[in-house]
């Protein structure tokens, strides 16, 4: 099954099986009336759903028949179709005019625009992960790091040969990328990262222990983590702070968030599809968190360890910037903190990240356990400026929906080079 929300969070196209069906998300969610779908039989494999139209690509197959794409309005009525090359995976550009990446032997790239379709072929091999930011730009994980590339590689950012791409991802409407990442297998030793486009710089660095996995809200800074069978931790990655938790009763087949951050979709193995609104999961109007698994043990918490670069993109392409894994100790890392009897215990107490005063570290709990605690940030982060404001963050305030940060008061901190602190 394929989940593709729309752009603007207001449709859900849902392929499985040979059908397609397209959803009013508020209707899923109960929130309106009147018809909630329109369905038809299709031998698609993928789907990309955008704000005024859906793409289906029929695979073709080895025999030299070409695969298909298929340009249809909300109304499902084929508006074009377009040969391509044979392939199985369509990989929708967050940003700008439809786009997308038709991934088979070689990478195809698809353009709409003008009410024409053309396509061409861009350097991603099967196997490699990628991701169209737009219809010039393509992130690739390559020979052990991340590549921008444009006509050429804009800038490579080496993550450590030894790691894999779990999720990628755009943010903040094209000036960012990011990436979960670490060795392959290993939940307790991953990384999400956050990268300029312009130059590769890390934003942002978040040691993550337990995640299987995410998705991203591509025009908002917000992550959607997978943790576990049944959990689902919302993260705004201005500032490396947890905002919630959602908790389901079955386990979670596939998660989906849209760009626009209105909804998070979850298919459950026994309730099919579920949709919440993303303003209810961060207020907490959603679902109760729960605390227990299904054999009724206590389902242990996960830390986020948040570490702030402020780095200069190193252009060396030695083999020392391949040793430089997303993998490297942070500055300060949080305690595991478990649930027990509505109270959180830990050898420092609520989960707190604790560090010297001057060595950027953070103070505040980042743990799952916190309900959204007041960010804290020592030391320096690229691009926040006098008004606190952080990557993507225009107009100095965080996460909108929940009202979960706000920049309120800034003054000088003790951090290192000078940092600045925010309440």
């Amino acid at each position: 099954m394929k989940l593709s929300p729309s752009r603007d969070g207001q449709r859900l196209a849902v392929l499985a099986d040979g059908d397609l069906r397209l959803l009013d998300l508020a209707a899923l969610r109960g929130d309106a009336t009147g018809p909630t779908e329109v369905a038809m039989a299709t031998p698609a494999v993928d789907v990309a759903l955008f704000e005024q139209e859906l793409w289906l690509a029929e695979p073709g197959d080895d025999d030299g028949d070409a695969a298909v794409l298929r340009r249809l309005d909300l109304a499902l009525r084929e508006t074009a179709s377009l040969a391509l090359p044979p392939g199985h995976a369509l990989v929708r550009a967050p940003f700008g005019a439809p786009a997308a990446l038709w991934r088979g032997a070689e990478g195809t790239l698809v353009v709409a625009r003008d009410g024409a379709m053309t396509w061409a072929e861009v350097d991603v091999a099967p196997g490699e992960a990628a991701l169209p930011l737009s219809a010039h730009r393509v992130v690739v994980h390559r020979d052990g790091a991340l590549h921008l590339r444009e006509s050429d590689d804009r800038w490579r950012h080496p993550l450590g040969r030894d790691h894999d791409v779990v999720a990628l991802g755009g943010l903040f409407d094209g000036r960012a990328v990011a990436a979960i990442v670490g060795p392959p297998g290993d939940v307790d030793a991953r990384h999400l990262i956050v990268l300029s486009t312009r130059d590769g710089a890390v934003q942002l660095r978040l040691a993550l222990r337990g995640i299987d996995g995410g998705v991203f809200a591509a025009r908002r800074g917000l992550a959607a983590l997978r943790v576990g069978a049944r959990r689902v931790l919302f993260v705004d990655v201005r500032f490396g702070k947890v905002l919630a938790q959602h908790d389901e009763d079955d386990d979670i087949l596939d998660l989906a968030v849209d760009d626009a951050g209105q909804h998070l979709v979850v298919r459950l193995a026994g309730a099919g599809l579920q949709a919440y609104a993303i303003a209810d999961v961060l207020a907490g109007r959603a679902r109760p968190p729960s605390t227990t698994d299904r054999d009724g043990d206590a389902v242990a918490t996960v830390a986020i360890d948040a570490t702030t670069r402020d780095d200069a993109r190193d252009d060396d392409d030695d083999d020392d910037d391949d040793d430089e894994a997303a993998g490297d100790t942070p500055v300060a890392a949080a305690d595991d903190v478990r649930e027990r009897g509505g109270e959180r215990e830990g050898e420092r107490g609520a989960g707190e990240c604790e560090g010297e005063r001057g060595g950027g570290a953070w103070r505040d709990p980042v743990s799952v356990a916190a309900a959204a605690p007041r960010p804290t940030l020592r030391g320096d982060h690229r691009r926040r400026d006098r008004q606190g404001r952080g990557v993507g963050d225009r107009d100095g305030a965080g996460v909108d929906d929940a009202g979960a940060i706000r920049g309120r008061e800034v003054r000088d901190g003790a951090g290192v080079g000078g940092g600045r602190e925010v309440r």
